[in-house]
């Protein structure tokens, strides 16, 4: 897995009010665009070993859609730079996920919005009057309270996942696999893209998840992810959330 900063290469060290210009390309929005967020109630997770507290909050079921940014570009003004290349990944694949201006592609509306660094995935959930999730926040509304292996139990399942063995080469739209979904109901938490936290360590971010160009495999044995904070990469993506009351 490689996450890219431009002009930089490294590996890793290991929305929802609707635009009426995000209409012009994808008609309608989708449902999974129109998926509410999950309310987490307060509790603990198993956290590389530990047990680790944590209070309740709310989390977008799915990862933040090319269609959600869409609003925020419209709104703002701005445009996302264009993905970088990546070893190991078609160059046809960055130039196929990036904005035509403040646009995205239409093949991408309901897909993850990716190759977002840091700060730009934080401004995002900033603008939503939200936060990115703690690194705790996030393994438990995937993962639930116990010490599970992958999101569904114990079993693994590589037909519930965008992971390498689905052979997509690419992200695919949110919701296209519900069966991976978790306890809470919280949806493309392993496959599809690895996920931005707000948990650091000196200057690294800490990652969560798996991406589309893994194999399935149980948490416990994905080591974990540190990277920079400017890092973009077409597997890497982000959720937001929100405190709630106890």
């Amino acid at each position: 897995m490689h996450f890219s900063s431009q002009p930089l290469h490294f590996s890793v060290l290991l929305v929802l009010a609707s635009c009426g210009s995000s209409r012009a390309l994808g008609g309608s929005r989708s449902g999974a665009a129109r998926e509410t967020q999950r309310v987490i109630p307060a509790g603990a997770v198993i956290l590389r070993g530990e047990r680790v507290t944590v209070g309740a909050f709310a989390i977008d079921r799915v990862p933040v859609t090319c269609r959600d940014y869409w609003d925020f570009t419209a709104s703002r003004g701005v445009s996302p730079p264009a993905p970088p290349e990546e070893a190991g990944i078609d160059p046809a694949l960055p130039r196929a996920h990036a904005f035509a201006g403040r646009t995205p592609p239409a093949r991408y509306l309901a897909h993850p919005m990716v190759a977002l660094s840091h700060d730009e995935a934080r401004a995002f959930c900033a603008w939503r009057g939200m936060r990115l999730p703690t690194e705790a926040e996030w393994t438990r509304a995937v993962y639930g309270d116990d010490d599970r292996p992958f999101p569904w139990g114990a079993t693994p399942d590589a037909s519930r996942v965008n992971s390498s063995e689905f052979g997509a080469g690419d992200t695919v739209a949110v919701l296209t696999h519900p069966r991976g979904a978790g306890p809470f109901d919280v949806a493309d938490g392993a496959g599809q893209v690895r996920e931005w936290t707000d948990t650091r360590e000196g200057d690294a971010v800490a990652l969560v998840g798996s991406s589309w160009r893994e194999p399935l495999r149980p948490r416990t044995g994905s080591p974990r992810a540190l990277v920079p904070a400017h890092a973009r990469s077409l597997t890497l993506g982000f959720r937001c959330v929100r405190d709630v009351s106890p």
